[in-house]
């Protein structure tokens, strides 16, 4: 079959390899210019002088990730053994919240783990796909940004937050856009910035009160550059680069704030973390991520995926198999599952292979 993925997140990377190694022809959809949806990293300069430009990444999207679920943790092994992903033990902050998980990253950025089970399948990237249509005799028909893509799909798999994938859905299964439409994504506002004087003795920071969710940071992470200083030497002077995230509902109660004004209340609640008191921001730019993670997925763990074989639907992502990275790799494998023969001895099973890392 002919297969279209909309969405080059981890679920839909996910979906596309497996569905090629059950056999499919797949051609990958994507509104960005590149793969990885929400583990993203966002890569930009800055120059403080007129002399030197320094080059700046921050994971401000999906900061690490964990693995529990047994047929997630052993993909991470294997990718793990590869170079794809290492684990990060960062030393947490004063009154963290408590976490008992192993925390991974991405090498050598968070869209490399997408990158590499994209590979080399066929991607269309800056393509809004703002409709699907029916072709006569059956199958779909891709439009991005209000043109048919050329050539027909056997299927298509939605591979994006409920709002989006509700838009796609209304005209041909007005009953899964309706159920899409229940699930409630949370936004997470985001700023990233480079402090003086921002040398602490931990590295992440999970507080149980206030604005701030989550902040990190970049260097500690694996992978990860060091300060980028003359020297090369790590002393309390150095630059640092900061991820800070917000709560969910903190970012929705300031969701339509300016960007000014939430960067400065960020920033502000950052610095008054334990052994921040110094800290002087240097940089700074913000993001609001207006999907960020699910508040409910009432599916989780019953109906990870929604196929419909006559209609040749599928959808996947995290708010039907659970919430992060996980739950989007779980999602994906389990709509895979449903369109490839479901006996792991069969030929053309569709869990991804040792060999795919090896030829990646």
């Amino acid at each position: 079959m002919h297969i279209a993925v909309v969405g080059a997140g981890l679920a839909g990377v996910t979906a596309a390899r497996a569905l090629h190694e059950g056999g499919h022809a797949v051609q990958l959809f994507d509104k960005s210019r590149g793969v990885g949806g929400r583990m993203s990293t966002r890569r930009t300069s800055w120059t403080p002088d007129a002399q030197r430009e320094h080059a700046l990444a921050f994971d401000h999207g999906a900061p690490s990730f964990t693995a529990t679920d047994p047929a997630f943790a052993g993909f991470i092994q294997d990718a793990a053994t590869f170079g794809w992903v290492a684990p990060w033990a960062p030393r947490m902050a004063p009154a963290s919240r408590a976490e008992t998980a192993t925390r991974w990253v991405a090498n050598p950025d968070m869209p490399a783990l997408c990158r590499r089970l994209a590979g080399e399948l066929p991607l269309h990237r800056s393509a809004t796909v703002t409709g699907l249509a029916r072709v006569a005799g059956g199958g779909w028909q891709v439009l991005v940004d209000q043109v048919a893509h050329p050539g027909t799909f056997d299927r298509v798999v939605l591979a994006m937050p409920p709002a989006q994938a509700a838009a796609l859905l209304q005209a041909h299964a007005p009953t899964w856009a309706m159920a899409a439409r229940e699930v409630a994504m949370t936004p997470c506002w985001t700023v990233m910035a480079v402090f003086h004087q921002a040398a602490p003795e931990w590295d992440a920071a999970a507080p149980s009160t206030g604005p701030i969710a989550w902040a990190a940071r970049q260097g500690s992470q694996p992978g990860r550059d060091a300060p980028d200083n003359d020297d090369n030497t790590a002393t309390a002077s150095d630059t640092q680069n900061w991820v800070i995230q917000a709560s969910a509902a903190w970012s929705a109660q300031h969701l339509e704030d300016d960007a000014a004004t939430v960067s400065a209340a960020l920033l502000q609640a950052f610095q008054a973390l334990p052994g921040l008191a110094a800290a002087e921001v240097q940089w700074q730019t913000s993001h609001r991520w207006r999907y960020s993670v699910p508040r409910n997925a009432p599916w989780a763990g019953e109906c990870t995926a929604w196929t419909d074989d006559a209609l040749g639907l599928g959808v996947c992502g995290d708010w039907l198999g659970g919430v992060g990275v996980e739950g989007a790799w779980l999602s994906a494998q389990a709509l895979a599952d449903a369109w490839c023969d479901a006996d792991p001895a069969a030929p053309g099973h569709c869990h991804p292979s040792p060999a795919m890392f090896e030829a990646a």
